[in-house]
């Protein structure tokens, strides 16, 4: 099993990550653009007895976090004052 989430409610959980709003553009659905996602963990579970332990809110800060201490471009990122990942 496992839990979807919308690519909106990712978007939201990014910008509490960063502090910020991202600027948004909503746009028809394009060809090839697929519908909806859901990775089934269940066979990992059974065979190797692995379950995930990082919720999508604590892994999207962490990848937030890693992408902006190896980007070649860390010093043009910018985080809201006051968020984890600004030093503040």
């Amino acid at each position: 099993g496992g839990i979807a989430i919308s690519v909106n409610d990712l978007i939201k959980i990014l910008e509490n990550v960063i502090g910020k709003r991202v600027k948004r553009k909503n746009m028809e659905k394009q060809r090839g653009d697929v519908g909806n996602t859901l990775a089934d963990t269940s066979k990992a579970k059974d065979l190797l007895g692995w379950k995930p332990k990082t919720s999508i809110n604590v892994g999207a800060g962490k990848y937030v976090k890693w992408y902006i201490e190896t980007s070649p471009y860390k010093n043009m990122i910018d985080t809201a004052p006051g968020t984890s990942l600004n030093g503040s």
